[in-house]
């Protein structure tokens, strides 16, 4: 096992049996989550001296497992395969189809049927809400055994598990059992067979996370630019009156990206080469913000009535998972850049927010608002950044008017963001389409 890796779980003690009510596998500091996981039950992970005695004490306890099983370094591989690329900072989260905490799987499932059938335990007791579940961005099935005609209560707790899981949208992989609902155990008892599984299921989850790319906000927004443009333009300008006051009325909204001619290109800092009178600034953004600025789902220009050429920036989400973000910064230099241009954003905007909500909860939409301020406040150019937030998003996750209008409210009050605050905000534009077809 890697040595920056860790395991943590909860455990309970009834008479002598132990139940895991929840576990994760830690890699660095961040809390992010990696993905998750749902297998039978807990194995032969040992505890802690220290959490097995506070556990016997007090029939509860949470902390470090000190020595993991052939499960969890399984999955340990697992992960580090699909993020071979990268640094791994964040979590994998282990569900389990029932929490008593037992080595033999067979034995186990006969005593949790047992359990069940005499009330000692709640069925539905492994189940987590929809919400927590959209949290993660992809989710490992392994539970491994097939149920037997008997075992009705696993069948059961099986089934509430993949009736939650398709109403989540949440993508799933593993390798799956050739005629039945199962996925094969992501730890095979022969060693040799290991390392083929895991080969498996990295596979599987290449071939999901390709799919993905044709699912969600990205999608979406590809499909709006490039087949319903005349819609998209009209949503823009009937929620923002700045733009509208601002643009010719002979002149449309012109896309740039993402263009179907030019392989959905997306714009970062190239969007300063749209206009020669913006080229200058390409050399200026770093006495703002690290080289590398944000990447956009969309970009266009639009004509004022001036003369002046305007810039419209979009961020487009599918479902409110994807709000959800921290700073990832490493460079001392990039960090105290961006703190202090984020900082500057917040004090024009009279935010008394602390800041590590605006880097470590919302960082997102907290460095499109940087960009949005340098480019109007220090640039002078006139700029809009519009928030597409699909509604009813049927190729991949639904989310309501009603949760994305209650999930902003949250946000707004969160960064202490007042629209009243500063003319910046003018320039701030939310919209929901409705998912095409």
């Amino acid at each position: 096992m890697v040595v920056n890796v860790k395991v943590f779980g909860s455990f309970t003690k009834k008479g002598n049996h132990t139940y895991r009510k929840t576990a994760y596998i830690q890699w660095g500091e961040s809390e992010k989550t990696l993905g998750a996981c749902l297998l039978l039950n807990p194995g032969s992970a040992k505890l802690d001296q220290d959490l097995l005695t506070t556990l016997e004490m007090k029939g509860a306890a949470k902390g470090f497992i000190k020595n993991v099983d052939p499960t969890m370094r399984q999955l340990i591989t697992i992960v580090e395969s699909i993020y071979s690329k990268g640094d791994i900072n964040g979590r994998l989260y282990i569900y389990n189809l029932f929490n008593l905490q037992h080595t033999r799987a067979i034995d186990a499932i006969e005593l949790f049927e047992s359990q069940v059938q005499s009330g000692e335990y709640d069925i539905k007791g492994s189940l987590i809400s929809k919400s927590e579940l959209q949290k993660h961005p992809w989710l490992l099935l392994g539970w491994g055994l097939k149920p037997k005609n008997k075992w009705t209560n696993l069948q059961v707790i099986r089934d509430d598990w993949i009736k939650l899981i398709n109403e989540s949208g949440i993508p799933i992989f593993g390798k799956k059992h050739e005629s039945s609902k199962n996925y094969y155990h992501v730890c095979p008892q022969k060693q040799s067979d290991r390392q083929i599984i895991v080969n498996q299921i990295v596979e599987n989850y290449n071939s999901i996370r390709a799919e993905k790319l044709k699912k969600g906000s990205r999608y979406l927004i590809e499909k709006y630019v490039n087949k319903h443009e005349d819609c998209l333009n009209k949503s823009i300008f009937m929620s923002s009156p700045s733009l509208l006051s601002f643009s010719d009325k002979s002149q449309d909204i012109q896309w740039k990206s993402p263009l179907l001619e030019n392989g959905y290109r997306e714009y970062s800092n190239e969007i300063f080469d749209l206009d020669k009178s913006w080229e200058s600034n390409k050399s200026k953004i770093e006495m703002y913000w690290p080289k590398k600025g944000p990447q956009w789902d969309g970009v266009a220009t639009v004509q004022g009535k001036n003369g002046e050429k305007g810039l419209i920036l979009v961020e487009a989400k599918a479902h409110l998972h994807e709000m959800r973000s921290t700073i990832k910064a490493k460079d001392n230099r990039s960090i105290e850049l961006i703190h202090r241009t984020i900082g500057n954003v917040k004090e024009a905007v009279g935010s008394q927010a602390v800041l590590d909500t605006w880097l470590n909860r919302y960082y997102q939409l907290s460095n499109r608002l940087a960009y949005l301020y340098i480019l109007n406040i220090k640039f002078n150019i006139p700029t809009w950044l519009i928030l597409v937030n699909f509604v009813d998003d049927r190729s991949y996750k639904s989310t309501s008017v009603c949760e994305w209008l209650d999930h902003y409210q949250n946000v707004f009050t969160e960064m202490d963001i007042n629209f009243s605050s500063s003319s910046l905000f003018t320039h701030l534009v939310n919209i929901y389409p409705i998912s095409p077809d």
